[in-house]
């Protein structure tokens, strides 16, 4: 019957939009990162260096106008509960224009993936 075969079309097509759906959901979107980090950043500090991987594992280099700026981004990111899991300060340094820094991130685990 010509009503088989539209079946089996029919369930092919829905098995090949299955995966592809898998493969977005599963995507890694860094993009979702960056709109974090910048949502939690305050106003008075910069990062000029950066590295990390997709397990959630994040090492920033920061920078801040004064010791009261980097104060309240700590505040900021115990609070950031959908973004980081822990993190933690460290090589807090005075220079003649301001603070330097360095944090060690441990994300959440969807915060690489859309829909998560």
């Amino acid at each position: 019957e010509p009503l088989v075969g539209v079946k089996e079309k029919i369930a092919k097509i829905e098995a090949k939009f299955g995966k592809a759906q898998n493969v977005l959901v599963n995507h890694i979107y860094w993009t979702k990162f960056f709109e974090l980090l910048e949502k939690y950043t305050v106003p008075d500090v910069y990062f000029n260096g950066f590295s990390g991987n997709t397990s959630g594992s994040i090492h920033l280099n920061a920078v801040a106008d004064n010791l009261p700026a980097v104060g309240r981004q700590i505040i900021v990111l115990k609070e950031a509960q959908d973004f980081v899991q822990k993190f933690e300060v460290s090589n807090i340094t005075l220079t003649g224009s301001g603070v330097t820094f360095s944090l060690e991130l441990i994300l959440r685990p969807n915060v690489f993936y859309l829909g998560k």
